[in-house]
């Protein structure tokens, strides 16, 4: 009997991605875009080739992210993505494969909050003083780091990590968006670097394919695998 050695991550909407983890291996050995079809002029979700790229593999658990209303979304978007939950559902249902859901703002918290800091400690990203030594040194504006690193919930010292890693000045890396804050940390991890780089991603889009990677080390880092 062979055995189920591969969790699945699966980020969900039209620009998500899927990544394919080998739980023995402890490496990730394929990632994929979601795929789409046209139909009547509108593009969804290709269930078909969803299915067929799932049955390459011998699944013993599939992770995507709750949904839940989301700010901004049209209703047509949100019932868009309920199917595509329902799909996935009955996949795991009919293989007996095990299903996770986690809430995006769950992952994101865990990995975005600063590893140097304690939960309870965040507060401190409110305290002017802790950006003082960097808006010097840098020559950055107080009033931007300050609200970068309280979005991204990224202490000031991180950043001088960030900015070494990818070769940018520190007076400049504060106006990076969270899609480039959210590669750098799948790069800098094992985990996806050499499959990331090598991926084609329609229109240079990476986040779903990043958040299916997140998804899993999330699962990963919390014994969930």
């Amino acid at each position: 009997m062979v055995e189920n050695n591969i969790a699945v991550g699966i980020d969900i909407g039209l620009k998500g991605g899927i990544s394919i983890y080998d739980i023995n291996k402890k490496e990730f050995i394929a990632l994929y875009e979601m795929p789409i079809v046209s139909e009547k002029g509108h593009n969804v979700l290709d269930v078909k080739e969803l299915y067929s790229i799932l049955n390459k593999y011998n699944i013993k658990l599939i992770v995507i992210e709750k949904i839940s209303n989301i700010y901004g979304v049209s209703k047509s978007t949100m019932f868009s993505l309920g199917k595509q939950i329902g799909y996935i559902t009955s996949y795991s249902i009919y293989k007996n494969i095990k299903l996770i859901e986690i809430h995006p703002k769950t992952w994101e918290y865990y990995f975005y909050k600063g590893h140097d800091l304690e939960v309870e400690d965040i507060s401190m990203l409110n305290d002017d003083t802790i950006y003082l030594e960097y808006c010097d040194k840098y020559d950055i504006n107080i009033k931007k780091i300050k609200s970068f690193c309280t979005f991204y919930k990224i202490p000031p010292k991180n950043l001088e990590i960030l900015s070494n890693y990818l070769e940018i000045p520190m007076n400049k890396i504060t106006s990076f968006k969270l899609q480039k804050i959210k590669i750098m940390k799948c790069l800098v991890d094992i985990y996806g670097i050499n499959l990331l780089k090598k991926c084609y991603v329609r229109n240079n889009v990476y986040d779903g394919i990043v958040d299916s990677i997140m998804l899993l080390r999330y699962c990963i880092e919390n014994n969930l695998i």
